[in-house]
């Protein structure tokens, strides 16, 4: 059975960041912002190479987001069917997105947050947030496993995603500003499973 992959060059038209979990231990008698200067780059996502990362579940959580952002309906798909469970089921980043950024070649920006991660959060500390300066470039590669998911409908949900959801800590589907990015260029190749 044959199927689409599509493969898209994608650049950051804003910053981007991450601040994953992270179980690093302190040492002993370790003060908090001694042990956050330390670490804070254990926030990145990082491959074998050590380069950072976009993981292939942020990519599809941002396309299923859109999806149902967008609320595009199916057409023929019968009154209010529209392309949210699709997305959710039928694509398939194939791999994690390679930035071709070293870890240690990034800076990190303090920023005084909440505490405990949620807006309004009535404690904030000073966090160090990873930094991926605009103009970022990296390719996604997502296989499209229903026919129901065209070229055309992906490249406009890819498009938008770029827009309204973003990728990363603070970004843009999540009520901050990080995380945009513009599509350059897609291709799509057969893809047999």
């Amino acid at each position: 059975m044959s199927r689409k992959l599509a493969v898209a060059q994608i650049t950051g038209t804003t910053d981007m960041s991450f601040r994953r979990y992270h179980a690093t231990p302190k040492k002993d008698r370790e003060a908090d912002d001694a042990w956050e200067n330390r670490t804070w780059r254990n926030g990145l996502h990082v491959n074998e190479q050590g380069n950072v990362v976009i993981p292939a579940i942020a990519i599809k959580n941002a396309l299923t987001g859109i999806a149902k952002y967008l609320g595009i309906k199916i057409p023929g798909g019968g009154g209010r069917a529209n392309y949210t469970k699709k997305f959710k089921s039928s694509i398939l980043p194939v791999e994690d997105a390679d930035l071709r950024i070293k870890v240690e070649d990034i800076k990190g920006l303090p920023l005084f947050v909440p505490a405990n991660g949620r807006p309004g959060g009535e404690s904030r500390v000073e966090r160090i947030f990873p930094i991926i300066p605009r103009g970022w470039k990296t390719e996604l590669k997502v296989l499209l496993l229903d026919a129901i998911i065209t070229p055309d409908v992906f490249e406009k949900h890819l498009k938008e995603c770029g827009v309204f959801i973003g990728f990363g800590a603070l970004r843009v589907g999540n009520g901050g500003f990080w995380g945009r990015f513009k599509v350059d260029n897609i291709n799509y190749e057969e893809f047999k499973i």
